[in-house]
């Protein structure tokens, strides 16, 4: 098998149908002069490794030979012998018939103009695009792409408000739900054009997700019971929600949830409105999470200190994660309780505990009770630590030895005390 830089991959021409016999076997047309050897087939295919432009790699195994699509070609292939090698239906086909990764980059705007739909792509396995390929025919090339084998898809955003019709993404999801069964990962943070309704259902009825990365718009066209179907999938082990989870969301959550999340090995989410408990409650649920990535926010004043603060003795006692994130949004109160209560993550090797960035700009929106003996001993406690991004400009350092210590330790992990994301030493 032979792999593209460009992200695309074919497989060897199958023993069973020599290039040569292929060859001899296609219909002789005037237009184009037949090759009766396969020495064109072999060196198109020889070249797919080596091409360094997707598009054009698209085109040679995709599109019909227009004069649109001939400047793609490669150098040492005429185009007059590309036409006649590939030009026909069957041969377009057999070519198909190899792709197993297309990965098409933002500026290829050829894709929707692409003639797909009377192919069939037996062997795509993963698919790669941005939003802009979806006007104004994308999703009709979409439908083309979409099959049985289609094991990841992944969908990303441009820069820039793309306007669409309002339900323009709704035929290839659905189609998608209904063709694409062996479907294990799929990343969408485009602006969907589906109603919540459409959306709810194509997540009832998936449950092959293993891994899953929604962004902010597709989270949010989620409603309640769309999220919590989400959730119901026990096979789910990397998950990306940019969609606050409230108490609400979560007791919905709760009653989809037959069993523990085992496979969950990656989880990044939001957590507002009763944030603290929402959170506990969910990775109460994930004992075998590895990697763990969350905002907390405020941003309807429902922080209550006393019974939301249970999400840091929560997570202190996940005995496998190694990797731990934590956002601070608007009208928060980190205490010191809340670091001693991590300081149990023995085997933590990564950390980031940080204000978002608009409370940076707005520091007196958050208030930090913590003195940097805590913040030390929090550190010092987790003896496996490799990495650490800590942003907490109100830790408040009382003694000079304090200061000495923190600095000693951070000269023993090769950790850069000056740069600006770090903790600054400055005793009062």
């Amino acid at each position: 098998m032979s792999t593209s830089s460009t992200g695309l991959i074919v497989g060897p021409l199958p023993a069973q149908h020599p290039a040569e016999l292929f060859v001899h076997t296609m219909p002789r047309t005037n237009a184009h002069p037949v090759l009766r050897t396969g020495e064109h087939i072999n060196k198109i295919m020889g070249y797919l490794h080596n091409d360094k432009r997707t598009l054009s790699v698209a085109v040679a195994v995709c599109k019909q030979w227009t004069w649109a699509g001939r400047h793609l070609l490669w150098d040492d292939v005429k185009p007059k012998e590309v036409a006649a090698t590939v030009s026909s239906h069957r041969r377009q086909q057999y070519y198909a018939s190899f792709i197993r990764i297309l990965d098409f980059d933002w500026s290829e705007v050829v894709f929707g103009s692409l003639n797909l739909s009377h192919l069939e792509f037996l062997n795509l396995q993963t698919l790669s695009l941005h939003e802009e390929h979806l006007k104004p025919r994308g999703p009709n090339v979409m439908l083309a792409l979409i099959t049985p084998a289609l094991k990841s898809l992944t969908i990303i955003a441009d820069h820039g408000l793309i306007q669409r019709a309002p339900e323009a993404d709704a035929q290839w999801l659905k189609k998608l739900q209904h063709v694409a069964i062996k479907l294990s990962k799929l990343t969408m943070t485009f602006n969907i054009c589906v109603t919540t309704k459409q959306l709810d259902a194509f997540f009832k009825s998936m449950p092959t997700l293993t891994h899953l990365a929604l962004g902010d718009d597709v989270s949010e066209t989620l409603s309640d019971e769309g999220v919590a179907s989400i959730f119901a999938n026990p096979h789910l082990e990397d998950l990306t929600l940019i969609r606050p989870i409230t108490p609400s969301t979560m007791s919905r959550i709760q009653v989809a949830c037959t069993k523990p999340f085992d496979k969950m090995r990656t989880l990044n989410l939001r957590f507002d409105d009763g944030a603290g408990r929402a959170a506990s409650e969910l990775f109460r649920l994930m004992p075998n999470v590895q990697n763990v990535y969350i905002c907390l926010e405020n941003k309807l004043g429902y922080w209550r200190h006393t019974t939301d603060s249970i999400v840091f003795a929560t997570l202190g006692s996940l005995k496998n994660v190694t990797t731990l994130q934590i956002d601070i949004e608007p009208n928060m109160v980190l205490r010191e309780t809340n670091l001693i209560a991590l300081s149990p993550l023995k085997q933590l090797e990564v950390l980031s505990l940080c204000l978002t960035d608009e409370v940076a700009h707005f520091p007196n929106r958050i208030n930090i009770l913590a003195r940097g003996q805590v913040l030390l001993e929090m550190l010092l406690g987790m003896t496996s630590l490799k990495e650490r991004q800590i942003m907490l400009p109100g830790v408040v350092w009382v003694k000079p030895e304090e200061v000495e210590r923190y600095e000693a330790l951070c000269k023993e992990k090769g950790w850069n005390t000056e740069d600006e994301t770090q903790v600054v030493a400055h005793p009062l």
